[in-house]
């Protein structure tokens, strides 16, 4: 858990918050960062929106608005997934199927949460879904 004192727009002085916490998540035995803010509230992972999956439906804590995001968000619509965006917190991450993030990378699932394996089953269908927003030439 850690606020990041600044702006969250996607500013150098972000990145290098998010780069420090990724150092610390590796250093801890993490693959990924996930930021939590004082109330614990999940803001996001290695700097990317974090996506949480129960069932059908995708929930997302509310953030600032963004490419990414907007293209997360539309392509989980895509897959027929109901979306939440409220206040996701970080206790309720052991409860989803999946977790994955959106980001210039594209989607990246993650394989466990504090230890409890996840699937990959609609991270796969976001991602594919998020491809087919842009039709090959």
């Amino acid at each position: 858990c850690y606020d990041i004192p600044f702006s969250e727009a996607p500013t150098s002085v972000r990145e290098a918050a998010a780069e420090w916490a990724r150092h610390e998540a590796v250093r801890r035995g993490a693959d990924v960062a996930v930021r939590c803010d004082r109330q614990g509230v999940v803001r996001d992972a290695d700097d990317a929106s974090l996506l949480g999956i129960a069932g059908h439906t995708a929930r997302i804590s509310p953030g600032l608005a963004g490419v990414e995001r907007e293209l997360a968000l539309k392509a989980a619509r895509a897959c027929g997934l109901e979306l939440r965006e409220e206040p996701l917190p970080r206790e309720e991450l052991q409860q989803m199927d999946e977790l994955f993030t959106v980001d210039l990378r594209g989607v990246t699932a993650l394989s466990r949460c504090d230890g409890r394996p996840l699937m990959t089953l609609l991270a796969e269908r976001v991602a594919a879904a998020l491809e087919s927003l842009f039709p090959k030439k």
